[in-house]
């Protein structure tokens, strides 16, 4: 599958690939947990159940990157917008076009959604889903693909767990403010307008900031209000 001369770093633990199909790489990881210690890392060919954030379906033909990477737990905020810089990161030199964060933890290329994760606690550890579409997009009209070949695509992988090794590391020594200007640089700019729901309830602004815990700030017209987690809709998506 790889360049054996070129080994994940020791962060990622040790690498189980899974060449059929599985339902999911999380499903997958938590049965893993029950006969091995973390750190490790499931790498599957394709998923038929694969899930992002609040149970959405992620569609994995084969093609693309799909994997769970199981590590000790941490109380540090925000640790999927950590994945999501890490993501955003090592595409960015693969990718033809712009590279954005849309928060949380959407990577979007040229506007449309390339790479989506899910954080887990399970058994008093992380799992760490990530799925890429390094080759074709699922579905063109709202999904983008980066046309990569499958070299360039195990290069992906590995390049992910290279900046992981770097940019982990610094985040649960001194939590996300460290790696929160590296963040920035991703992040749809400030003044951008979003929608999101709150309570079932509309809420239209500007992004005004994103704080030290990951927490995004939105200028609306009932005063500025603080999310701590859900969705955001972008008028380009609308």
């Amino acid at each position: 599958m790889h360049n054996k001369r070129s080994p994940l770093p020791k962060i990622a633990g040790e690498l189980i690939e899974i060449i059929k199909p599985i339902d999911s790489t999380q499903l997958e990881a938590d049965r893993t947990l029950t006969v091995k210690k973390p750190p490790f890392v499931i790498v599957a060919e394709s998923q038929t159940s694969g899930y992002g954030r609040f149970g959405e379906k992620w569609l994995s033909p084969r093609g693309g990157i799909y994997f769970t990477w199981v590590t000790h737990y941490t109380s540090n905020p925000s640790p999927a917008l950590v994945i999501a810089l890490c993501v955003a990161k090592t595409i960015e030199p693969h990718s033809q076009g712009r590279v954005k964060i849309k928060w949380p933890n959407d990577v979007l290329l040229n506007g449309k959604k390339v790479s989506g994760s899910i954080v887990e606690v399970i058994k008093e550890h992380l799992l760490v889903g990530v799925g890429i579409n390094t080759f074709k997009s699922p579905e063109p009209n709202m999904f983008a693909g980066m046309e990569l070949d499958a070299e360039q695509k195990w290069k992906v992988f590995f390049d992910f767990f290279k900046n992981l090794n770097i940019i982990w590391p610094k985040y649960i020594e001194s939590g996300f403010s460290s790696v929160l200007p590296y963040y920035n640089k991703f992040a749809l700019p400030f003044g951008t307008v979003i929608t999101t729901f709150i309570k079932g309830k509309p809420y239209t602004g500007e992004i005004v900031r994103i704080s030290d815990r990951g927490s995004l700030f939105l200028r609306t017209s009932d005063g500025i209000i603080e999310l701590f987690s859900g969705s955001i809709t972008t008028q380009q998506e609308n």
